[in-house]
């Protein structure tokens, strides 16, 4: 009999979707995290002007970045337990799957001022040195701009466009999804767009309730939506410790994991592997909506989404579950009793963020 100690299994440090594994191995994934403070800048004005016993270092940089996040997942997890003979018992806690894709465009345009003077026996001593800079949403501008747009035709730019996921200069759809293994064999997490249809100002009695709620700086939409999504199947494979590798890995619920070897017991395990399958499909559907929100701070929402490839399958035995798609592997691994991952730690995707340089390229 041996014990596991809590050991945690996560695709990164973070256990971000943006350090995780990529969804479609062949398309890869890209990460949308800060670039490197070692990235070269693009200088508009660099210089270092002297005035008497003065000396001014001036910059002014500029950078467009552009990235894509994904399409990927992200799992992490710890792990504790014990083995008996043959057999391997775990407790799950903390378990956590996302997956999705998200992209952005940014531009940032920054300063730099650091003033010196220069003190005899003693030489330059530095009176002033910092760095500002501005970023932009281009993204954000864009759907801005598509909302004055609408609403200078006519329409309601508070109305018009409902539900975009868009934060910080990206714009995504991310799947989420905890307390997955040890209670189902299979995690799932699907990200999904939706297109709303807001019918509020055609409702004239509903449309009196949300004039009345931009009194208070609130809003009423409802109506229709329209969505897809994909759909993330993650399942434990087997479960190594050391050279002894577990199969069958089955959740008995709670929580609770178990698996079975033909291996010999380890002793005192050292190392722990754990060997996810994933596939990934398609879904579509249609829905319903509803948001109310009143000071901008508080608000309500809730919807109900029909799946037409659950219908369809229901009806008449479409295969669209996970067993109909490509089934694709990853190993994560870490020393047993560590709760912590290195940021680096089973990550297939640590690509920089992409730069886009506007200069032509040099022959």
């Amino acid at each position: 009999m041996a014990t596991i100690a809590e050991t945690r299994i996560s695709t990164s440090a973070d256990g971000s979707l943006c350090t995780g594994l990529p969804i479609w191995p062949k398309l890869g994934t890209l990460n949308i995290g800060a670039y490197s403070a070692n990235q070269p800048k693009n200088y508009l004005v660099k210089g270092s002007p002297k005035i008497l016993w003065y000396r001014f270092t001036v910059s002014l940089f500029y950078e467009f970045i552009a990235g894509v996040c994904g399409p990927g997942f992200a799992v992490s997890m710890n792990l504790e337990g014990t083995t008996t003979g043959n057999s391997l018992s775990l407790t799950v806690t903390d378990d956590e799957v996302q997956a999705g894709i998200a992209a952005g465009l940014q531009f940032e345009l920054g300063a730099t001022l650091k003033i010196e003077h220069y003190k005899l026996f003693s030489g330059w001593k530095t009176d002033l040195d910092t760095q500002g800079g501005i970023d932009f949403d281009i993204i954000g501008l864009f759907i801005s701009a598509i909302k004055w747009a609408m609403s200078s035709a006519g329409g309601d730019e508070n109305t018009d466009i409902k539900s975009i996921p868009n934060s910080s200069g990206y714009w995504g759809m991310i799947g989420y999804n905890s307390k997955n293994f040890g209670y189902t064999d299979t995690a799932v997490a699907e990200p999904r767009v939706h297109i709303p249809i807001d019918v509020v100002p055609e409702i004239e009695a509903l449309e009196a309730i949300n004039l009345a709620l931009h009194v208070l700086l609130g809003e009423l939409s409802m109506g229709p939506t329209i969505w897809f999504g994909i759909p993330v199947y993650i399942s434990i494979n087997s479960i190594s410790l050391d050279d002894t590798k577990y199969t069958n890995i089955t959740a008995s619920g709670n929580g609770k994991l178990t698996g079975t070897t033909t291996d010999p017991p380890p002793g005192t395990p050292l190392e722990m592997q754990v060997e996810l399958a994933h596939s990934a499909g398609l879904d579509f559907g249609v829905g319903v909506y509803a948001e109310i929100s009143i000071l901008k701070i508080f608000s309500l929402s809730g919807n109900y989404d029909l799946s037409i490839l659950d219908l369809f399958g229901n009806l008449f035995q479409v295969p669209y579950t996970n067993n109909g798609y490509t089934t694709y592997y990853n190993t994560l691994k870490n020393s047993v009793g560590s709760t912590t991952v290195s940021s680096a730690a089973n990550s297939t995707n640590q690509l920089a963020k992409l730069h886009v340089v506007l200069d032509p390229v040099a022959t």
